[in-house]
């Protein structure tokens, strides 16, 4: 039986959204795209033709991440015109449901070679402007559901997760991204990047501009509520708006023989499930149960686990539901202090997941993801033997 290899994995470092101090701010996130994709593939050292088809996450395509932004970035990177390009979008889970999307091909034998991940530039794609709803969506649910901060500070109150357990966790975060930074443990998914300093210079990046290495909780707890006067949810509590892209090289497992390449991991199992858009948070927790039934194994077999961070309280209630070990739980940090790139995360998680499969030896990682309007997706990699 065939299996999915993920043989190359890469990202860019993640920037802040923002249009005087990113990084980013004036890189195009199709030219972004473009530099992952000539990266992997340098990488990875096969021959580009033997790439299928191109599935690339991202969560609001328009302007310079519009028109089929896949399709572009392969046409940038100066792919062979063989190369396909279509662009996913499952909200913040649009590059894992890439990356799912690129396995099913592998699987069903339509494609031996397929390339998943995602971009997302929060500031030139206007993610501070707020869609317009339908009239006979707010007939069945209020605005506010579709406010991701206002669901979390729902779910903050219903699982009882204390501002101080919020700003914990987000200091947490930011600790465990600085060391893991500072030890080099990002060096071998990062891929330098060109990008501004605040001050105009242009020059390469190879860190994460969003860790917040000297953070406090003093500091944490100075900050006010961003949704509601008496609420707890912050923006050191909430990740940050966020730029960056990621890839992945996934493989027939065959194939990847044939070329002698060794994998990095091979992709076990993978989940989506809906749940109520006021508890949209919740996500992962279906999407994971899922793929546990599935498997017949527990969170105990399993070494490394990954629950996006889109927010504190977010994670929290997932953590407290499924009762991770919190030892697992987001060992080098999360989207509170890596950022979360809407389109791109799922890819960027997956990036370092693998990489830090290798470096530790474990068998078993798992990925989980809430999704704006009520969604969770969930991916299990297992180390080939």
């Amino acid at each position: 039986m065939t299996e999915a290899w993920i043989v190359q994995a890469v990202r860019s470092p993640v920037a802040r959204a923002h249009p005087e101090q990113g990084i980013f701010r004036f890189v195009r996130p199709d030219d972004l795209s473009a530099s992952i994709l000539e990266n992997l593939v340098e990488r990875s050292g096969i021959d580009p033709k033997m790439i299928d088809d191109v599935f690339w996450g991202c969560a609001r395509q328009i302007n310079e991440q519009g028109y089929n932004v896949a399709r572009q970035a392969v046409l940038i990177a100066g792919l062979p015109l063989t190369v396909c390009g279509t662009t996913v979008n499952r909200n913040c889970g649009s590059s894992l449901e890439a990356l799912h999307q690129a396995v099913r091909v592998i699987l069903t034998g339509e494609n031996e070679v397929a390339v998943a991940g995602g971009v997302e530039h929060m500031h030139k794609a206007g993610w501070d402007t707020i869609p317009e709803l339908s009239p006979q969506m707010l007939k069945r649910y209020c605005a506010d559901t579709f406010n991701m901060g206002m669901v979390c500070e729902h779910l903050a109150k219903t699982f009882q997760i204390s501002r101080e357990l919020q700003d914990s966790f987000a200091l947490r975060s930011h600790q465990r991204a600085s060391a893991a930074s500072k030890e080099g443990l990002f060096k071998d998914e990062i891929i330098p990047t060109w990008g501004h300093a605040p001050s105009g210079e242009y020059q390469l990046y190879s860190t994460d501009q969003t860790i917040r290495a000297d953070t406090s909780l003093a500091a944490l707890a100075k900050l006010k509520p961003a949704f509601l006067e008496a609420g707890t949810i912050t923006a050191g509590n909430a990740s940050p708006f966020s730029v960056g892209a990621a890839a992945t090289l996934v493989m027939a497992d065959h194939k990847a023989k044939a070329l002698g390449l060794t994998p990095l991991a091979k992709v076990k199992a993978m989940a989506v499930a809906g749940n109520d858009p006021l508890l949209m948070g919740l996500g992962p927790v279906p999407a994971i149960q899922k793929i546990l039934q599935r498997t017949g194994l527990s969170l105990n077999d399993i070494g490394i686990i990954e629950i996006n961070e889109a927010f504190a309280a977010q994670v929290l209630s997932v953590a407290k539901e499924l009762n991770i070990d919190p030892e697992k739980l987001n060992m080098l940090g999360g989207g509170l202090s890596l950022g979360h790139p809407l389109g791109a995360t799922g890819a960027r998680i997956i990036t370092t997941v693998v990489h830090q499969m290798k470096r530790t030896k474990a068998k078993f990682a798992l990925v989980g993801m809430c999704i704006g309007g009520g969604q969770g997706i969930a991916t299990l990699l297992e180390t080939v033997s």
